[in-house]
C-alpha cells in the first residue's frame, strides 16, 4: 500500500513504523516521538484530504527556511556554500585542485580528499580550499639601503597551501602573516647591500629573499615556492642622477671606440708609408692602378726630369 509523504517523512525522521490502524483512525503515538510530531506535525493529520494543501505548503516553507538558514551560515562563516543539502544529508564534491576542511559543531574533524562525500547535515560544515600554487605581489616598499639611499623595491613570490590546519585553523590570516613575513625578509636583504650590488646582482638578492623567508613562512602552515625582486624604482631627482652617470659612461665607452679607430687607421698608414719607402716601385704600381681604376680620364704626370733620348746613329758620305 502506497504510504502518504508524511508518513513517509515521519518514518525517516523518527525510524518508528506506525501500524496501519493507527494510520487510519489516528490514534496517538509515544511522548518519545513528540519532537518528531512537533517538527512534522501529525502524519495522520496531515494525510487528512482536507489538509493536505496546508501541509504541503507549511512543509514547503519550513525547507525553504532551513536552507536559507543553513547558506546564510556557510556564507557567514565559510563564504558560499559548501554543499547541497538532501534530506538530513549533505552532498559535497570536492574537487581535484581542492582539499576539504570538515567540522562538526564546530571542531576541526580531518581534511577531506578529491571525491563525493554524504555527509550529515546538522552541526557539519566544509570549507573547499583551493590548493594550487599561487602568486603574490607586494608592491612598491620604501627601503633604505646601507649607503643612504631610499629605494622603492617590489617583490613577486610564489607559495602553496602546506598545511590546512596550521594556515586556517592555528593561523588568524595566513594572507596578512605572509605579506608581513615578506616586507621584513626584504627590509633586512636590501638594508645591508649598498645600490651598486643592488643593481649588479638582482638575482643574488632573490634567492637570499627566498632563503631569509621560507623558515617563517612554513610556521604558517605555507610553503615558500619562489621569490624574487620585480622592480627597483629611485626619487627623480636620484633617477637624473643615475641617467646622467649612464650617459656618461656611454659617451666615454664611446670616445674609446673612436679613438681606438683613429690609431688603427694611423698605424696601417704609418705601414704603407714604410713600405714605399723601402720600395719606391710599389708608389709606381699604385699609381698605376689608379689609372687603371679610371678609363676615359686624363692624367698629368709630374716626372722628376727630362728622359735622355738616345741619338740616331749618322749615315756615312762615302760612295764607292
Amino acid at each position: 500500500m502506497q504510504l502518504c509523504p508524511s508518513v513517509r517523512l515521519y518514518r525517516l525522521a523518527t525510524g518508528v513504523r506506525l501500524p496501519h490502524r493507527a494510520r487510519s483512525q489516528g490514534s496517538a503515538v509515544s511522548r518519545s516521538k513528540l519532537e518528531a510530531l512537533q517538527i512534522f506535525g501529525s502524519p495522520l493529520r496531515a494525510c487528512d484530504p482536507s489538509s493536505v494543501a496546508h501541509h504541503s505548503l507549511e512543509t514547503t516553507t519550513k525547507k525553504r527556511k532551513g536552507g536559507a538558514m543553513m547558506m546564510m551560515r556557510s556564507q557567514m562563516f565559510f563564504g558560499p556554500r559548501s554543499g547541497v543539502r538532501r534530506g538530513p544529508f549533505l552532498k559535497v564534491v570536492i574537487f581535484e585542485f581542492q582539499r576539504g576542511m570538515l567540522y562538526r559543531e564546530g571542531r576541526f574533524i580531518r581534511v577531506l580528499e578529491p571525491g563525493r562525500y554524504l555527509l550529515r547535515a546538522r552541526d557539519t560544515l566544509v570549507r573547499p580550499v583551493d590548493i594550487r600554487p599561487a602568486f603574490v605581489t607586494i608592491p612598491g616598499q620604501e627601503v633604505l639601503s646601507s649607503d643612504g639611499v631610499t629605494l622603492k623595491v617590489s617583490i613577486v613570490a610564489q607559495y602553496e597551501v602546506a598545511d590546512l590546519d596550521v594556515a586556517f585553523n592555528k593561523t588568524q590570516d595566513a594572507m596578512s602573516a605572509l605579506y608581513l613575513t615578506l616586507q621584513m625578509a626584504l627590509r633586512d636583504i636590501v638594508g645591508g647591500a649598498k645600490i651598486d650590488e643592488l643593481l649588479e646582482n638582482r638575482s643574488r638578492f632573490g634567492e637570499g629573499l627566498l632563503q631569509t623567508a621560507t623558515e617563517p613562512i612554513a610556521a604558517l602552515g605555507l610553503r615558500l615556492l619562489a621569490a624574487d625582486i620585480k622592480d627597483i624604482m629611485f626619487p627623480g631627482e636620484l633617477k637624473k642622477i643615475f641617467a646622467q652617470v649612464v650617459q656618461a659612461k656611454q659617451e666615454g665607452l664611446a670616445a674609446l671606440e673612436r679613438a681606438r679607430g683613429e690609431t688603427a687607421a694611423l698605424r696601417n698608414l704609418a705601414n704603407a708609408a714604410r713600405a714605399v719607402k723601402d720600395n719606391p716601385a710599389l708608389l709606381q704600381l699604385r699609381m698605376l692602378q689608379a689609372i687603371g681604376g679610371a678609363p676615359g680620364s686624363t692624367l698629368v704626370v709630374g716626372l722628376p726630369g727630362v728622359i735622355p733620348v738616345a741619338p740616331k746613329p749618322e749615315q756615312s758620305s762615302n760612295v764607292e
